[in-house]
């Protein structure tokens, strides 16, 4: 069968009981030791007999390792339960997020409810009608008999809270059921000793709020991979593996979309919205593969796109157990009277399935909230890749205005919630279950959230209280300036703030910054880690704080930034320096600004200059962290702008000189040096790998310096030498056979100018 690409027009037109559920999650910068890798993290981390397993590892662009663990009894995982653990290429881990266990077990009996009682429980809950059971491995829903209950379902322990709370963990039977004879399927997990039903929430991961949206055609002529055989042409592309199927109102599986020529032309009405089912999801899959090198919803292209264009249905949603979509024709007798097929939509389904495999936010509450509104966010990042632009509203068409079912810059039009606790918020652990406590609702926060820190602009912190029922009472308006004004000259993302704002959350979900009981606080801290970790500035990330507190998730900004820096001290048996050893601490943002630091052995040195020369009496991978003091020596009336040199443009590369201290034998011995590298002791000579930007394309601008030497290195013994007739130099060691041990930072300057010389311009 040959698959090709034709050209077709395409035309588009977009409730469960559970308990509320409340989360603890830890979210620690360093790890419990500074010295700490990944064995003592299992150990330190373990608790009451549950063992930490690692799920998976992520390899990013710098090398470091995201590593994702579970908490398992006897083989039996907890739900909803894990920390993703961050890793240098040293195996020094860096980072621990996640939910942490904590009190004892006191419950989770070992006891095993009768068959009945709990097949009992499943069918009242479905209204009293019989289930079919999904086979945990096939997917196959072929059982409902009492009997086959317990076989078919997986066991684990489960928490309400999804907190660590150990005393509130039941061993429970996890399965997924439907109606005899229906297609939407319920998650359900079972207290295995009572048969009690603790948790109750759909598969499926959906589009639906209200109010309607009523489409129109849009999209023209687009490309479309189908196949043919010599006979007939099938919505099969086998290029990305996708699959489109047109189907009855019960999906059966139906028939793929088919036709005797290459414009469908047999398909008619509302038939013909199959094709943009088809188009769009091809569109996500080269989104993601060509923009993150992720592909399918997996990242390893292995899962088949399976797509359900359904009749007589009035939603779109993706199907979490099953890994398949379904967009409805919008002909029942809901709200919607078009197909629901728009490319934001199906973008917005398509990322549930990413996130299914990546962070795999719990969907209910605030994680679920988060989980809806990322799916927003690349929806519209899909709509872009596709059509050339986007807009704020999710669902709506330029043909038909500002219509839609969500809005981005303005969430209160469509009754949700632009900040945490404000008009339209849906309380997640005192209120109802509608939505499974406000996942569609309460995705406006982080919507807006994103807003800001693409398009800029001036915000109010919506502290509701004594503010009148529209919130229009402000305690402080924030200037949030467009992320992309913070990207450093060499960034790919200079002058795109909605590219590098959907790269920053794509990196969280890959990476473990987010994941299963993430809610906004924790979102808050992550975007700073994950700004953090990417080589964003200080500035940068207050940005990003401060838009935060505008949409009222944390305290309100202090305008202090700390910085953190990492000194290898190693023990003494353990090779590299070992202590004594003397560090030179010095900010990311080398201004002269007033700092207190703080070393991971206790030294405290408040009210210091920007460096500061510190001598280690532990063993141990240490660190220092910086923090921001006093901030006017720039005049600015942005707190965040503050930390910005306007004038002098500057990048450090530092490079540590040690004996061989890094156990993964690919990343010693580098010819040349990136930032942050590991040289073997005993180099004599090495190239510097500068940033590639305009900015240093006249070498006779730029200036090489040793910036602050490790103790008894005389930078007058460093030689800069350019044979490529470029600004990378040479780097080579005048003062003996070989560098000495140490930590070096080269400074590169493009028109260089003197303090004095800057503030009297």
């Amino acid at each position: 069968m040959k698959n090709f690409s034709i050209s077709i027009l395409l035309i588009c037109c977009c409730s469960f009981f559970l308990p509320a559920l409340a989360q603890k999650t830890v979210f620690q910068r360093y790890a419990k030791d500074f010295n700490m890798n990944r064995s003592q993290l299992q150990k330190d981390y373990s608790h009451e007999g549950f063992t930490l397993v690692l799920k998976s590892t992520r390899v990013d662009n710098e090398g470091n390792r995201h590593l994702k663990f579970q908490y398992q009894k006897e083989g039996n995982p907890i739900e909803g339960v894990g920390l993703t653990a961050h890793e240098d290429a040293s195996g020094i881990i860096y980072l621990v997020n996640g939910t942490e266990l904590s009190g004892s077990l006191t419950g989770a009996s070992t006891e095993v409810v009768a068959d009945d009682i709990a097949y009992r429980s499943i069918k009242e809950a479905l209204h009293g009608h019989d289930f079919e059971i999904m086979h945990p491995e096939t997917k196959e829903y072929v059982y409902y008999a009492w009997a086959d209950l317990k076989l078919f379902s997986e066991w684990m322990y489960f928490s309400l809270a999804l907190d660590g709370d150990l005393s509130k963990l039941a061993r429970s039977m996890r399965v997924v059921v439907r109606e005899k004879g229906a297609s939407e399927s319920t998650l359900i997990y079972l207290d295995a000793s009572s048969g009690k039903i603790l948790f109750m929430n759909g598969a499926h991961q959906h589009i639906t709020i209200n109010p309607p949206l009523y489409f129109d055609p849009f999209y023209g002529t687009q490309d479309v991979e189908v196949s043919y055989d010599g006979t007939e042409y099938t919505l099969y592309d086998d290029i990305r593996n996708i699959t489109t199927h047109v189907t009855p109102a019960i999906i059966d599986p139906g028939t793929i979309g088919n036709s005797p020529d290459p414009n469908f032309s047999n398909l008619t009405g509302f038939e013909r919205s199959v094709l943009d089912v088809h188009w769009g999801v091809g569109q996500a899959y080269d989104y993601f593969n060509n923009t993150f090198g992720y592909q399918s919803i997996d990242g390893q292209g292995a899962i088949p796109l399976v797509n359900y264009y359904r009749q007589n249905f009035d939603n779109a949603l993706y199907n979490q157990f099953e890994d398949y979509f379904e967009f409805g024709d919008g002909q029942d007798a809901g709200p919607f009277d078009e197909p629901i097929t728009s490319i934001d939509i199906v973008g917005h389904e398509y990322t549930h399935g990413v996130i299914r495999k990546t962070g795999d936010l719990f969907y209910t509450g605030e994680s679920g909230a988060i989980n809806e509104s990322l799916a927003d966010i690349f929806g519209l990042a899909i709509e872009n890749y596709a059509l050339g632009s986007y807009d704020w509203v999710i669902g709506e068409l330029p043909t038909i205005g500002d219509v839609g079912m969500r809005s981005f810059s303005n969430p209160m039009v469509f009754q949700q919630p632009q900040c945490y606790g404000g008009p339209f918020f849906q309380d997640t652990e005192n209120g109802d279950a509608f939505d499974n406590f406000g996942v569609h609702i309460n995705s406006g926060i982080l919507n807006h959230w994103f807003y800001l820190v693409v398009e800029g602009g001036q915000d109010t912190n919506c502290d509701c209280t004594g503010a009148g029922p529209d919130c229009t009472a402000s305690l402080t308006t924030y200037d949030i300036a467009p992320a992309a004004d913070y990207a450093p000259p060499t960034s790919p993302f200079v002058g795109n703030s909605f590219a590098l704002m959907t790269d920053l959350l794509f990196q969280g979900l890959a990476n473990g910054y987010v994941g299963l009981n993430t809610e906004f606080d924790d979102m808050r801290e992550a975007t700073d880690q994950i700004a953090h970790d990417l080589g964003y500035s200080c500035a940068f990330r207050e940005n990003l704080i401060e838009a935060w507190y505008a949409v009222g998730v944390g305290p309100e900004p202090d305008c202090n930034c700390e910085i953190f820096a990492e000194a290898n001290v190693l023990d003494a048996g353990g090779n590299c320096i070992g202590s004594p050893a003397t560090f030179s601490a010095w900010p990311e943002n080398n201004d002269e600004f007033v700092y207190n630091w703080t070393f991971s052995d206790g030294a405290f040195y408040p009210n210091a200059g920007s460096v500061v020369n510190h001598t280690f009496t532990q063993d141990g991978n240490q660190s220092a962290t910086v923090q921001i003091v006093d901030a006017t020596l720039l005049s600015h009336p942005v707190c965040s702008s503050l930390l910005t040199d306007p004038v002098t443009s500057t990048d450090q590369t530092g490079i540590g000189i040690f004996p061989d201290c890094n156990p993964d034998p690919a990343d010693d011995c580098a010819p040349n040096a990136g930032p942050s590298m590991e040289l073997c002791f005993g180099t004599t000579s090495f190239q510097l790998n500068a940033p590639d930007s305009d900015d240093y394309a006249d070498p006779s601008n730029v200036t090489w310096s040793l910036f602050n030497p490790p103790s008894g290195v005389d930078p007058g013994d460093i030689q800069f030498s350019f044979p490529d007739g470029d600004f990378t130099p040479v780097v080579t060691y005048l003062g003996g056979l070989e560098f000495p041990e140490g930590i070096y930072v080269f400074q590169l300057c493009v028109d260089c100018e003197t303090l004095d010389d800057r503030f009297a311009n």
